[in-house]
């Protein structure tokens, strides 16, 4: 894309997580994502803010508060918006935002209920067409260990693919970065507290390698879920299965009690096995390396990488805004073949009443799952979430994708783009692509959130057989 303007975004939120994992990309990359503005409720830490932003963009301007909400998004200065904020009180943030004609890119979960994320879904789609891009940043739709796996899979280098188990341990004990976050810890506003915060990155693993097995969505669940920690919030405990159209179930364990972290996602086929892992032993950082063994090998393959998914997935958005343009139109990340037509208006709250109901709307995004087990000293700055759905944008003209929701995590169709490695990093192609509208997709993050939903509610019937949620 050399030659083209930047994107010019505004970041709004101004918590911690903002200045670890968005900062330094944004900083790396604004020749093509150019912050020209951020927000946050309290003048002070929106100050505090654009004060490390002027060290790589000097005409950032700082907003506070619900009237500097509305003069930044009438701003011409801004092209898209980057929420970082609490699910508890995104939507109306969202929802302004898109009125506005800005894209926009907000963090996971899609919210804290699967009601509510079903609201924005049918918000975004009541826009006239086409309208402004929600994405949704999922970063592990985004992270080259991860995708590994899933071409391995999608590739038939393991053969039929017989099982595939997600076990998540995560150690998130007083001294933890995000122990004492009280909107994660929140059961009663964000249901599931961290098992569901951070539970929508591993099911996102999950039906990715499902998709690349040709078993297709997920649509019940079974689980059981129990509370051990004293220093959590109950359950800190989830175990089930989960089945997909194929017929296939696949297992899914997640702990925040655990003594140590490591999170491994194995797929065992005929031909032999494969994992992404995390942790474990001595190993520390946020990506994820694969481990392979295939029939005949006497020792397992590994490969490391360095890849978070953070600066993938905002590269992933500035493709796409920028090729759909700025202002009102652009591509749907939401609608599907099916799904087109359907439109239902929601109500947007006052986001500033919302946010001191809440009382953390300048500590949003961040991620309890993806620190957990390191000292907050210690921490990794950076942290990716992409969803993405079938959409592609050429110019102005939203491209609908069939089949939303699969075809990101199943071989690939003829044509579609493949990842390639350069100095060990997983690259897309300079143009937009289904991958990109895939892997940020707000329809994905949605289904995300609608397996973990139906997990908890099986749990909480005594692991009564739940179906998911067909969005």
């Amino acid at each position: 894309m050399a030659g083209r303007s930047p994107l010019k975004v505004a970041l709004l939120g101004a918590g911690g997580f903002v200045k670890d994992a968005y900062l330094s990309p944004l900083a790396a990359n604004s020749g093509t994502l150019l912050l020209t503005a951020a927000w946050s409720r309290s003048e002070r830490s929106v100050t505090e803010l654009v004060q490390a932003v002027h060290r790589f963009s000097p005409s950032c301007k700082a907003y506070h508060g619900d009237e500097g909400l509305q003069e930044l998004l009438r701003s011409a200065d801004v092209d898209a918006c980057l929420v970082v904020l609490p699910p508890q009180v995104q939507r109306a943030v969202v929802q302004a935002a898109l009125r506005a004609g800005k894209h926009v890119l907000s963090e996971k979960p899609v919210a804290p209920t699967l009601a509510q994320a079903e609201q924005l879904l049918a918000f975004h789609r009541s826009l006239p067409q086409p309208a402004p891009i929600w994405a949704v940043a999922e970063n592990y739709r985004c992270m080259e260990g991860l995708l590994r796996l899933r071409d391995t899979i999608a590739a038939g280098t393991l053969g039929a693919v017989a099982r595939l188990d997600m076990a998540t341990d995560l150690a998130l004990h007083p001294g933890a970065k995000y122990f004492d976050s009280q909107w994660r810890r929140d059961s009663e506003t964000l249901p599931g507290a961290y098992l569901t915060e951070g539970g929508v990155h591993f099911v996102a693993a999950l039906r990715m390698m499902a998709g690349a097995a040709g078993w297709g969505q997920a649509t019940a669940a079974v689980a059981c879920a129990r509370g051990i920690s004293d220093n959590l919030p109950h359950p800190d405990v989830l175990q089930g299965l989960v089945w997909f159209e194929s017929g296939a179930a696949a297992s899914y364990s997640m702990t925040t009690a655990a003594g140590s972290m490591h999170v491994a996602l194995r797929a065992v086929g005929t031909r032999g096995e494969a994992s992404a892992e995390r942790g474990g032993g001595t190993a520390k950082g946020r990506a994820f390396r694969l481990v392979q063994l295939l029939g005949g090998q006497a020792t397992p393959t590994q490969m490391e990488s360095s890849s978070t998914g953070v600066e993938e997935e905002l590269l992933c958005f500035a493709r796409l805004a920028r090729a759909a343009g700025t202002g009102p139109g652009g591509v749907s990340l939401t609608l599907t073949a099916r799904e087109a037509g359907a439109a239902a208006a929601t109500d947007g709250s006052d986001p500033e009443r919302d946010a001191a109901r809440a009382g953390t709307a300048g500590s949003g995004g961040g991620d309890a799952a993806e620190v957990a087990a390191e000292p907050a000293a210690a921490q990794p700055a950076d942290k990716a979430q992409h969803g993405g759905e079938a959409a592609a944008a050429q110019g102005s003209t939203a491209a609908q994708v069939e089949g939303a929701g699969g075809e990101g995590g199943r071989r690939r169709r003829p044509g579609s783009p493949s990842v390639t490695e350069r100095a060990g990093q997983a690259r897309l192609q300079e143009m937009p692509s289904e991958e990109d509208a895939w892997r940020i997709s707000s329809l994905e993050a949605a289904r995300d959130l609608a397996l973990v939903a139906a997990l908890l509610e099986s749990a909480t019937k005594g692991g009564e057989k739940t179906a998911v949620a067909q969005l």
